[in-house]
C-alpha cells in the first residue's frame, strides 16, 4: 500500500519554491521526489512543472 497520497496542487513557483527549501517532498505526476532531488532540477525544469500543472504537495497516510 501506498505511504504518501497526492495533496494540492502547487499553481505558483513561490510555493514550489518554499516548499523545497523548507524540505517537504513534492509529487511530480505519480513519483514522489523528495527536495534534495528537486534541487538538481533546473529553474526551466521547475517552471515548466508548475505552468503544466504537474507538481503536487504531498500528503503521508498514517501507516
Amino acid at each position: 500500500m501506498n505511504r504518501h497520497r497526492r495533496g494540492e496542487l502547487v499553481t505558483d513557483l513561490q510555493i514550489a519554491v518554499a516548499e523545497i527549501q523548507t524540505g517537504r517532498p513534492l509529487m511530480h505526476n505519480t513519483c514522489v521526489l523528495c527536495a534534495p532531488q528537486l534541487r538538481t532540477w533546473s529553474v526551466d525544469k521547475l517552471i515548466k512543472a508548475v505552468e503544466y500543472r504537474r507538481l503536487y504537495t504531498v500528503v503521508s497516510l498514517p501507516s
